[in-house]
């Protein structure tokens, strides 16, 4: 709405200020492209494991693993012969991974990590797809984001115009209205000449 300083109160052109960063405001959220749905994840995990252990990154550490392994398998086929807890068996089975492993890191050092990707066509496709959701989730989050915060912009605007309004003296709103009749005289003749062309 146009503002003439020299017609209006001060009430009024807090009035027409409010009502014009109000309508600058909602209009930015009629501009904000939509968001669409929210993506939904197609990626369906394999039910093989994922991770793979490659036995060639730790060769020496696995092939402690075996040796002791082997040794193990042997006093239990004894035990399994009638000679019970032979060589301390059972106590050895329950903490023989512990064992096994303490042993490889004092010959060969500490284990690096041997585990690897499962590069299987079920796997390929399944992080090709949950890369896919996850980048256009993020982009829907950050867009939903924005609009919510315009959303609440307008918001904040409409409520600073109706209480900008609500202290207007009704005679104010009378006054200014009646000066500007001039200006509507001398646009109508203008809106109704291009409406025809248009």
């Amino acid at each position: 709405m146009l503002t003439l300083s020299g017609c209006a109160s001060k009430a009024m052109q807090d009035y027409n200020t409010a009502g014009t960063e109000k309508r600058e405001a909602c209009a930015l959220v009629e501009e904000h492209k939509q968001c669409g749905a929210k993506p939904v994840s197609r990626a369906h995990k394999p039910k093989s494991p994922q991770k793979l252990q490659d036995k060639k990154i730790n060769a020496c550490h696995w092939q402690v693993e075996s040796k002791w392994r082997a040794e193990l398998d042997k006093d239990l086929e004894i035990e399994a012969l009638g000679v019970p807890d032979y060589n301390n068996v059972n106590s050895r089975k329950q903490t023989f991974k512990k064992d096994w492993k303490n042993a490889a890191v004092q010959k060969c050092g500490k284990f690096k990590d041997d585990m690897v990707n499962n590069n299987s066509a079920d796997w390929v496709k399944y992080r090709r797809e949950l890369q896919t959701f996850q980048a256009n989730n993020r982009r829907y989050q950050q867009c939903n984001a924005e609009l919510n915060r315009k959303i609440k912009q307008c918001d904040v605007a409409t409520e600073s115009e109706n209480a900008a309004e609500v202290k207007v003296p009704a005679k104010d709103k009378l006054v200014y209205h009646a000066s500007l009749l001039p200006v509507y005289a001398i646009l109508l003749p203008v809106v109704i000449v291009m409406a025809i062309f248009n």
